[in-house]
């Protein structure tokens, strides 16, 4: 439950960010079919990347996926998990493919992303790292 500990608003000026697009990878190309190692995989998967124009804030994107397309890794600022190259903060996350899998046919009711009534109206202040 929400506590307003966790609440909070970074200083400076808000930069206002659009919200991930569920299609995103279709912009991607496929790079190649490789084997991957992650924390919850191993075996072949697919590799997609995008490279961006260097006005963008971010210049390289991937994702890749398991052979029947479960997402295994997505990360920008780079190519793959081993190669910081591209122009943007080098970040990448990690997927557990079977959560997908079991989940694929459960509703999710919008009012999960919803912002705790408690931090609606919040004044606390963090600083960025």
């Amino acid at each position: 439950p929400a506590d307003g500990e966790f609440c909070g608003e970074p200083p400076g000026k808000r930069e206002a960010l659009p919200p991930p697009q569920s299609d995103f990878m279709d912009e991607m190309t496929l790079e190649s079919t490789e084997s991957v190692k992650t924390a919850y995989y191993e075996g072949d998967a697919y590799h997609y990347v995008e490279t961006l124009g260097n006005s963008e804030a971010v210049t390289a994107f991937w994702y890749t996926t398991t052979l029947d397309g479960y997402p295994l890794q997505q990360g920008e600022g780079g190519y793959d998990s081993d190669s910081a190259s591209g122009k943007g903060i080098f970040i990448y996350h990690e997927y557990n493919y079977t959560a997908w899998k079991e989940g694929m046919d459960v509703p999710i009711d919008s009012s999960v992303f919803d912002v705790p009534d408690i931090c609606v109206g919040t004044s606390n202040k963090c600083t960025f790292p």
